[in-house]
Parts: C-alpha cells; structure tokens; sequence
C-alpha cells in the first residue's frame, strides 16, 4: 500500500507495488449525478482510481476517501474488466462520479482513460488499495492557491511484512527506482 504525503501504497510479498491494475473500458460506463455534477461547477480535483479484479483495495481506497474533509472532488474509477465483486463494490458506492468497466490495453491505457473522463482543475491517480494518510491530505495541499503545475508528496510504503518507510521526494527515491516519486504521489494541474 502506498500512502502519498499524504497518501499510502502496499507493497506484496514480493515488495512489488501491490496495486498492479489495469482499468476501464467500452462498456458498461455509468456516471451517477455526483457531487461536483450537482453543483453545476468545475471541481477542483478528480481523483482516478484504476483497478482489476481488488474488490477489497478498492472497498479500502473507498472509504478512505469518504473520511477525507475536503469534498471539492469528483472521483473515477476506470475497472478493465473485473471478474470478482469488483462491479459490485463500485455499483454499491453512492460516492463514485463517473465509472467504467471493460477491457482495456494496460494500466495506462486505464490512466489515460480516467484522464480523459475527468473534469477538475487538478487529477491525482489513486489506485486501488492506496489511501491518503490523514483525513486533512486534500485540504492541507491547499490546491486552490497553489502557483504551480504538480504537486509531488512523500510517500509513506507499507510492505506486507509490516515494515514501513516514508520517501520523500529526493535522489534516494531517484537512485532506486530511476524516478524521483510514484505517481500516486502527485497532483498535476489539468488547466
């Protein structure tokens, strides 16, 4: 799990990321009248979440976002075709803006396809199983007054073992991953 500075990644066995997904597709989209659509405005953030076949990574990230005290979000979620209770989970949430389900080319192809579905003034990629750290995360990045083009966050890695380490944003990420931050753990400017 990875949590990104405000937020949390899990790591496998294997110390692989554990949300390893793929998502959305050609069928089966629905886009319930959600908040920031109600409101008639552009939201500030959308948050896109991509899974395949993690009912419960998704269930978590769910609910850790319905406990976040910022509500100037909309969120997507882009599934590639699950066969598990994965449909069953996002049809049960009142709080998903827009989602799709349906095969699809890799979990970049599901990125670009949440890209493409989103309306806010900045996007974060929040797979399925991550979480926000705290809360406050959103509303502490005080994105309405940010002069800037991406925000990167340190990023608190869980392994299953229970080890912890928190990275931030600096050349030892760099050196071991041959990139300075995952991108669970940026919000980019979309405007």
């Amino acid at each position: 799990m990875l949590v990104v500075g405000p937020m949390r990644v899990d790591q496998g066995a294997d110390n692989v990321e554990r949300a390893e997904v793929v998502g959305s597709g050609r069928s089966n989209t629905e886009t319930p009248s959600g908040r920031a659509q109600l409101a008639g405005r552009r939201p500030m953030l959308s948050i896109v979440t991509v899974v395949l076949n993690d009912a419960s990574g998704l269930e978590a990230t769910l609910r850790n976002i319905a406990l976040q005290d910022f509500s100037d979000f909309e969120h997507i979620v882009i599934d590639g075709g699950s066969t598990d209770e994965t449909l069953r989970v996002i049809r049960a949430c009142s709080r998903i803006d827009h989602w799709s389900s349906g095969p699809d080319d890799g979990i970049y192809d599901a990125m670009n396809k949440g890209l493409r579905a989103a309306s806010g003034r900045w996007i974060n990629f929040l797979n399925a199983g991550d979480s926000y750290l705290s809360t406050s995360a959103l509303r502490d990045l005080h994105l309405e007054t940010r002069d800037t083009d991406a925000i990167a966050c340190p990023t608190l890695w869980k392994y299953v073992n229970g080890d912890e380490i928190l990275v931030g944003v600096d050349e030892r990420w760099r050196d071991k991953l041959a990139m300075p931050t995952t991108h669970q753990s940026i919000l980019y400017r979309t405007d």
